[in-house]
């Protein structure tokens, strides 16, 4: 009798922990859930009662413990669909954020630098939340410049090339046909101060030219030698300088001729190249040994001259 008394008495205390549990189930789970737990606990404390051969302290599932119903276990939060790439309240995905109804990226849109509505000028771009100067320009005084090429900023900011100084690669340089002399690039196959050369100082009157001191002749006429000509008719300079003709020939037009009409200029020789075997036909054309040259070819037969032979 009085092992039942002690039985009843353990079914009340789990059945009054139940009804505890299933009040707080009905406040977190609502009506429909709570009505399941109930139905679930009450089933549970019935097969309790019923047994009456539960050891001592032991709950309805043998471990002390009051069992929970599948309904409670229903009651777990559960990830909203989508909610790995979904930021906060925006809706955008992670790592943008919401600025004038679009998703923007605020590390790298140029319209919304590192925040909304902040535009990076021309040509800066959008870097890490940075408006920075794009590739191979760097930012001197808020200006972005090519350090490789400019003059003002050669391969820094502010270090400015010279007035006649080019930059190239980074580095102050003078340009083509030019050396630098001191601190100034000099055109050296002009100057007279430094004509081919820095210091190289031509002589009064003379003028540099291609980076020779040469005499100042008037126009149409060549400096050759310490001597004004013109090469268009001087038979020692027939054409330039030191380009003399042969002594019957003359200078017409900057070239050799003969003086004669029949005769044709092969070096410093007039020759008839109808008849000559070193010039048969045409200046060098020999004709081979018992060959003659009957006009202007080489034919076979005796007499003739021999080859390499003026007539």
């Amino acid at each position: 009798m009085y092992k039942l008394a002690a039985v009843a008495l353990r079914t009340a205390l789990s059945i009054a922990a139940a009804c505890a549990a299933i009040a707080c189930a009905g406040e977190v789970a609502g009506p429909r859930n709570s009505a399941a737990a109930a139905a679930s606990l009450a089933g549970n404390g019935a097969s309790a009662v019923g047994a009456g051969t539960s050891a001592p302290g032991a709950g309805a599932n043998g471990n002390g413990q009051t069992p929970i119903s599948p309904a409670m276990r229903g009651m777990t939060a559960t990830p909203t669909a989508g909610s790995s790439s979904v930021a906060g309240a925006s809706g955008c995905p992670i790592g943008q954020e919401r600025c004038g109804g679009e998703c923007v990226s605020l590390e790298s849109d140029a319209r919304h630098c590192g925040a909304c509505d902040a535009v990076c000028g021309e040509p800066l771009t959008c870097r890490e939340g940075l408006c920075l100067c794009p590739p191979g320009f760097d930012d001197c005084g808020g200006s972005c410049v090519e350090i490789t090429r400019d003059p003002q900023h050669c391969g820094g900011c502010g270090r400015a090339c010279g007035a006649s100084e080019a930059c190239v690669a980074g580095s102050c340089s003078c340009g083509q046909g030019q050396l630098r002399c001191g601190d100034a690039c000099i055109s050296v196959i002009a100057d007279r101060q430094n004509c081919g050369a820095c210091g190289n100082v031509c002589e009064t009157g003379d003028i540099c030219e291609r980076g020779l001191c040469t005499i100042d002749c008037p126009e149409n006429e060549t400096a050759c030698g310490e001597m004004c000509v013109t090469t268009s008719n001087d038979p020692m300079h027939c054409g330039r300088c030191d380009n003399a003709c042969g002594g019957a020939q003359e200078c017409a037009r900057g070239r050799c001729r003969c003086t004669d009409e029949v005769s044709t200029a092969c070096g410093a020789e007039c020759v008839d190249t109808d008849t000559s075997t070193a010039h048969c036909g045409d200046c060098g054309d020999a004709c081979m040994a018992g060959e003659t040259c009957d006009m202007g070819m080489c034919v076979a037969g005796p007499g003739g001259g021999d080859a390499g032979t003026t007539p």
